[in-house]
């Protein structure tokens, strides 16, 4: 999403999405509502979201080779939608963590690809996982050819 106008002054506040991908180099598209027109000079073959919040049309799905994955603030199913990290401190979770997952056209209901869990500690009032704690996907190639490693997410069409 485009970065956010600040409190005083209204001057775009920076998130740490964007922040994180020029640190390593990434492309960053921030439109306000994505569409393929904004994708078809690029060259790529997965697209990947963080906190976008926003739900990918089915055009956007089914452009990239690999299609889309997305890194969501919470262990999938049970916080799945917005203010996942939110909604499990208020709910008194014990734990939370990171889900790599497919998109598919519902709400958070593609195939988990990767789950990492952390401890919330009982003062906390938000979650930032140590940079250790973030899963990896070894090889993303052998995840879109029928991986037996993809779990079904419930309410997924996929499978």
């Amino acid at each position: 999403q485009p970065d956010k106008a600040g409190k005083r002054g209204k001057q775009p506040v920076i998130g740490p999405v964007k922040k994180a991908a020029a640190v390593a180099g990434l492309s960053l598209l921030q439109p306000k509502k994505l569409a393929v027109t904004d994708l078809i000079y690029l060259d790529f073959d997965l697209l990947v979201v963080v906190a976008y919040g926003q739900i990918l049309s089915v055009d956007i799905l089914k452009y990239p080779k690999f299609g889309c994955i997305n890194v969501h603030a919470s262990l999938l199913p049970r916080w799945r939608g917005a203010a996942p990290v939110q909604r499990s401190i208020l709910a008194g979770d014990k734990t939370t963590g990171i889900t790599i997952m497919e998109i598919d056209e519902g709400l958070d209901t593609g195939g988990i690809l990767a789950v990492e869990a952390f401890p919330i500690e009982p003062d906390e009032q938000t979650v930032v996982p140590p940079l250790q704690n973030c899963p990896e996907i070894p090889n993303f190639r052998s995840v879109w050819t029928s991986d037996p490693g993809v779990v079904p997410e419930s309410g997924s069409e996929r499978f």
